[in-house]
C-alpha cells in the first residue's frame, strides 16, 4: 500500500514525526508482503484494530495512552493483533523481555524471562545458562 505523502502531510501535517513513523510501520508490517518483517506478522495473521488503519484515531490512542518520544509500541500478547486492549507504551528493555522467542521460566511465583532470572540472583545471563547446563537443564518447564 503506497501512502501519498502530500495528503498525509495536508491532513495531519504528522508525517516525519516519530509517532506517524511508528503508525506506517505497523501497518507496513500488517499490510505489504513486500516488507521484511511482514512474514512474522501479516503473513502470521498478525493484523491491527480497523480504526487503527487511520493514523488520527491511532495518534489520539496514543496521547491518551501515555505515549512518550522514549517509548515503543509494544504488544502485551504477542499472538495478538494491534488494538487498543493490546498494545501499550514500553521501554526498549520491557518490550525485549517480551520477544516471543525469550525463554519464561517462574521464579518466586512470578513469569519472567532467564535474564530478568540472572539479573533478579546477581549473576550474567551466560553465567546462569552455565549453571543450567552443568546441572544438566535443557528445558525449564512452565
Amino acid at each position: 500500500m503506497r501512502y501519498d505523502i502530500g495528503e498525509a502531510s495536508r491532513t495531519h501535517g504528522e508525517f516525519g514525526t516519530r509517532l506517524y513513523g511508528i503508525w506506517a510501520a505497523m501497518k507496513r508490517r500488517c499490510d505489504n508482503p513486500n516488507c521484511k518483517a511482514y512474514p512474522k506478522y501479516g503473513g502470521a495473521g498478525i493484523k491491527y484494530a480497523p480504526e487503527w488503519g487511520k493514523y488520527e484515531n491511532f495518534r489520539d490512542w496514543a496521547r491518551a495512552n501515555g505515549y512518550d518520544e522514549s517509548l515503543t509500541l509494544d504488544r502485551i500478547d504477542n499472538s495478538k493483533g494491534y488494538s487498543p486492549e493490546n498494545c501499550r507504551w514500553a521501554t526498549w528493555e520491557v518490550q525485549q523481555n517480551n520477544r516471543s522467542n525469550n525463554l519464561q521460566i517462574t521464579l518466586d511465583g512470578v513469569r519472567i524471562t532467564a535474564k530478568e532470572a540472572a539479573k533478579y540472583i546477581g549473576i550474567s545471563l551466560s553465567a546462569f545458562y552455565a549453571r543450567m547446563e552443568r546441572k544438566g537443564i535443557k528445558q525449564i518447564a512452565l
